[in-house]
């Protein structure tokens, strides 16, 4: 578990617009003490969109201790949680959706060592805000991508600070600061299945650059049909200053490495028909490894 904290890659499959209410949540402290955070029904709630969250600590020595995170404890619904763990707390931050008013906002809390701080709201805006995905990268910057929804349908990008949750930077369309590095490089998709016996390498050097044409055509900017997937994966590591993000849509890529908020590079790809579940992953993986070495 201690190599696992060392390195807590954040990495996801796409941030789909389908909902992923119950999930459960984990992340390692230094120490070795386990953090759960699940979305269960809320207590006496009647309404089975009225979700909170109930955590645990799991101590190296075996001694387990949790209850539910109070502010949850209401008729809002809570959902899609996220921990991170960030140097110099006392325990992870939490960011989730809530609902707060008439729209889904990203929630922040954090673990003081005692319990859960009174939530603040990383998003504020008369849209729904879904699916947010979070990591803190080694100068202590954290970044946070969401789904963001109303007349259409956007993948958003900011920066905070994980001990106070205030945001650093605004939130901004990631689809548009990736265009104004426009052209982007190609990328090759065909390269993650050189492991043994067809299975992909998680550490190969399979993205190369190679000048190809096969460009995806449709925008992400573009409102998706009904049930189409799209959504944002962000992987990073609290070892290196790089952060490579994407935004996804069917089988299209549009991918950023990014360092201190800005966009250095700007990608395109596609996954290729038959790749892995989690061929997204393994290829932000080992473009973040190849900018870190």
């Amino acid at each position: 578990m201690r190599k696992y904290a060392r390195w807590m890659l954040i990495s996801a499959a796409a941030l789909l617009l389908v909902s992923r209410t119950w999930a459960v949540v984990q992340a390692v402290d230094p120490d070795g003490t386990l953090y759960s955070v699940e979305v269960v029904q809320a207590p006496g709630a009647h309404s089975p969109g009225a979700t909170a969250l109930k955590y645990s600590r799991l101590f190296p020595n075996g001694i387990q201790v949790g209850g539910m995170i109070t502010p949850t404890l209401d008729s809002a619904a809570d959902r899609d949680p996220t921990l991170v763990q960030t140097a110099g707390a006392s325990g992870p931050i939490l960011i989730w959706t809530r609902t707060h008013g008439s729209f889904d906002q990203i929630a922040y809390s954090r673990f003081d060592g005692l319990g859960w701080t009174q939530p603040g709201y990383l998003t504020d805006t008369p849209r729904n805000h879904q699916r947010p995905q979070a990591g803190v990268d080694a100068s202590g910057t954290g970044y946070l991508m969401w789904v963001e929804t109303g007349d259409n349908t956007s993948v958003m990008l900011a920066t905070f600070d994980p001990l106070t949750g205030n945001l650093i930077s605004s939130p901004r369309d990631f689809f548009l600061e990736l265009v104004r590095h426009s052209p982007p490089v190609w990328l090759s998709q065909d390269l993650l299945f050189s492991g043994a016996h067809g299975r992909p390498q998680a550490d190969g050097p399979y993205i190369l650059p190679d000048g190809g044409i096969e460009v995806p055509v449709i925008p992400p900017a573009q409102n998706p049909k009904i049930g189409e997937p799209v959504g944002g994966t962000i992987t990073l590591s609290p070892s290196c200053t790089k952060v490579v993000a994407a935004i996804s849509r069917n089988r299209a890529l549009w991918i950023g490495v990014l360092q201190n908020g800005v966009v250095l590079n700007y990608y395109r790809s596609v996954v290729p028909e038959g790749a892995p579940d989690n061929y997204v992953s393994l290829l932000l993986k080992s473009l973040l490894n190849q900018n870190c070495q």
